[in-house]
């Protein structure tokens, strides 16, 4: 699923980042929003779709519409950080 499907709470793995235009993997790559990395979702905001998440190191980030429905997630379940 996009992150944007994702629910405010919910701790999601990035599995992969289905964009190929260069400027959108550079800022996601120099953002650590790579595959592999491990997030919890703070907010998404229904009105225009923005994605607000915290990485393992405390560090929030929030993406726009266009950009999180590039970034793919699974959820992680409870309890398996």
């Amino acid at each position: 699923m996009a992150i944007s499907a994702a629910a405010a709470g919910q701790q999601v793995r990035i599995y992969r980042v289905g964009d190929e235009e260069a400027a959108k993997l550079s800022y996601l790559e120099e953002q650590g929003l790579m595959p592999g990395r491990l997030l919890e979702v703070k907010e998404v905001r229904g009105v225009d779709g923005v994605v607000t998440v915290e990485d393992e190191e405390g560090e929030t980030r929030i993406l726009g519409e266009r950009l999180a429905s590039s970034v793919f997630v699974r959820r992680v379940p409870d309890g398996s950080g």
